[in-house]
């Protein structure tokens, strides 16, 4: 609160601006602010549009553009009709409840990951891994400084298999360096002790699987320098067995449940 004065000396409430710091309006009716988010905004979207930048660059500047919108949109929710303002995409017009590139974006993420899921499932079946397959792993990220040369490959047992999780972000894109981050969909169970920084359990581990594995659009990826996993990673099978269809279930590829992840993982991450 803050104290307005008259011409005539009288004090009246009002309110102070927690970004500009004058007297008379609050923040989300500061003329300066709007003008500081929508010029955010633009430079925002045009980076994103630069198809000079890295795709992960790109990426960044279109989720800080939908920020800039997401705020826009709430201090101008008073607004009706034409000049009411997408909180998901900046156009006006419309809300982010009805926005068309909101549920384009949805579907067009929900349907890659069914995809990708489907094509992990059959890779996984390939090449026998499943439950009670004896594989090598690198356990060399979760160990002390120091000691990762004694736990670059370490034999571990698969216990069990989670797809859940698995969306087309996990593909390998040469473009794009956190997608060198393959899903942690397989757990294991260690044959030696495998002392890690971040747990007690030196037995029991989930880990990711190879980049290979995870390339099912066909990439190029030969000669492609990718950088290191975090976490403990699957580099070889021993000793496959043989896996079905059932590794995948039919729930985890159910349009409707894959799209409710997809929301709140990616289109609106919280």
């Amino acid at each position: 609160m803050a104290w307005k004065y008259d011409k005539n000396g009288k004090a009246k409430r009002s309110v102070r601006c927690g970004f500009c710091g004058e007297i008379g309006h609050n923040r989300a009716s500061c003329p300066k602010y709007k003008e500081k988010m929508a010029k955010a905004l633009e430079y925002h979207e045009q980076m994103a549009q630069d198809e000079t930048n890295q795709q992960h660059t790109r990426d960044y500047h279109a989720e800080q553009a939908r920020m800039c919108a997401r705020i826009i949109a709430r201090d101008s929710k008073t607004k009706k009709g034409k000049e009411r303002r997408c909180g998901f995409c900046g156009e006006y017009g419309h809300t982010r409840r009805t926005c068309q590139k909101r549920k384009d974006m949805v579907k067009d993420e929900t349907d890659k990951a069914i995809r990708f899921r489907k094509h992990l499932r059959d890779q996984f079946i390939q090449r026998g891994i499943g439950p009670g397959a004896l594989v090598e792993v690198d356990a060399s990220n979760a160990v002390a400084w120091g000691r990762e040369d004694e736990f670059r490959s370490v034999l571990a047992i698969v216990t069990d298999v989670s797809l859940r999780a698995v969306n087309s972000r996990h593909s390998p894109n040469p473009n794009q360096y956190w997608f060198d981050q393959t899903p942690i969909c397989l757990e294991v169970s260690y044959v030696k002790d495998v002392p890690k920084r971040w747990s007690e359990d030196t037995r029991n581990d989930w880990i990711r699987i190879s980049h290979d594995m995870c390339n099912f659009d066909s990439l190029d990826l030969e000669g492609v320098q990718f950088s290191s996993q975090y976490g403990n990673w699957l580099t070889k099978v021993i000793s496959p067995v043989e896996v079905s269809e059932d590794i995948l279930p039919a729930q985890d590829i159910d349009y409707d449940h894959v799209s409710d992840f997809i929301l709140d993982a990616i289109v609106d991450p919280k």
